[in-house]
C-alpha cells in the first residue's frame, strides 16, 4: 500500500494520497505494514523526534520517501531520526539544522537490513549525521555538507561502530570537525585508569565493511576516514 503525508494533512485522516496524514512517526508507527511506503509531499516539516520501532521484513521493507521530485526538509533538530528496528528504508529527505539520521542499536543490539539513500545533511551536527549500528545497512548516495559540530572533534558525517556486512557507498562527506567516515569500535564502559570494563560493556567487532566511491573532503580537525 502507498500511503501519503502533507503539510495540509491530518493525523486523523485515512492517510492516502487524497487524504493524506501530517506525521511521518503516527504513520510509520500506526498505519504502515511490511511492504508498505509512505511518500511526503513538499514542505518544510517541524516533527521533532521521530524513533520508529516497527519493522519491515527481509524483501518487504517499511519504506519511507519523498514524493518523486518534490524538496521534503525535516528542520526540526531538538531531536534526531531514530530507526530503532529491521528493514527500513529512508530516503530523499533534507535534514536541516544539524537534524541526524541514526540506526540505534537499543531495541536489538544487532538490527538488520536499514537502507539510508539520498539524503542531505546541512547545519552544526552533534555526534554525526548518520551512525550505523548493527548488520547489513546499505548507506549510499547521501550528502554531508555540515558547517561544524556542537561535539568538536567528536562530531562526524558518518559512523559506523559495530556490525557486519555493511556497505557505504558514493556518499559525500564534507565539513565535520572530526572525521567524514568515522569507523570505530569505541568501547562505552571504561575501568577508572583506564582500559575497557569487557563485562559492563560488550566486544564491539566491524567485518566485511565495504567502503566505496565516497567524496570526503574540508575535515577541518582530524581527518577524512579513519579506521
Amino acid at each position: 500500500k502507498i500511503y501519503a503525508i502533507s503539510k495540509t494533512g491530518n493525523d486523523s485522516n485515512l492517510c492516502s494520497l487524497s487524504s493524506p496524514c501530517a506525521t511521518i512517526l503516527h504513520v510509520a508507527s500506526n498505519v504502515m505494514q511490511s511492504g508498505d511506503t509512505v511518500l511526503v509531499r513538499a514542505g518544510n516539516y517541524s516533527e521533532g523526534e521521530i524513533w520508529l520501532r516497527k519493522s519491515g521484513v527481509s524483501g518487504n521493507a517499511l519504506v519511507i520517501k519523498n514524493f518523486p521530485g518534490e524538496k521534503v526538509t525535516l528542520s526540526n533538530a531538538a531531536r534526531p531520526f531514530y530507526l530503532d528496528a529491521d528493514y527500513i528504508t529512508v530516503s530523499g529527505f533534507n535534514f536541516t539544522n544539524g537534524k541526524s539520521l541514526g540506526i540505534t542499536g537499543w531495541a536489538n543490539r544487532y538490527q538488520r537490513g536499514n537502507r539510508l539513500i539520498n539524503n542531505t545533511f546541512k547545519g552544526v551536527i552533534a555526534y554525526d549525521a548518520i551512525g550505523s549500528h548493527g548488520n547489513n545497512h546499505f548507506i549510499a548516495g547521501n550528502v554531508c555538507e555540515v558547517s561544524g559540530s556542537s561535539q568538536g572533534t567528536q562530531g562526524h558525517c558518518y559512523y559506523i561502530s559495530y556490525g557486519k556486512n555493511v556497505r557505504i557507498l558514493y556518499n559525500v562527506a564534507s565539513g565535520a570537525p572530526g572525521y567524514g567516515i568515522h569507523v570505530f569500535d569505541q568501547c562505552r564502559v571504561l575501568i577508572p585508569g583506564g582500559g575497557c570494563d569487557t563485562q559492563g560493556d560488550f566486544k564491539r567487532v566491524i567485518s566485511n565493511l565495504l567502503i566505496e566511491g565516497n567524496l570526503i573532503k574540508n575535515s577541518s580537525s582530524r581527518s577524512g576516514l579513519i579506521l
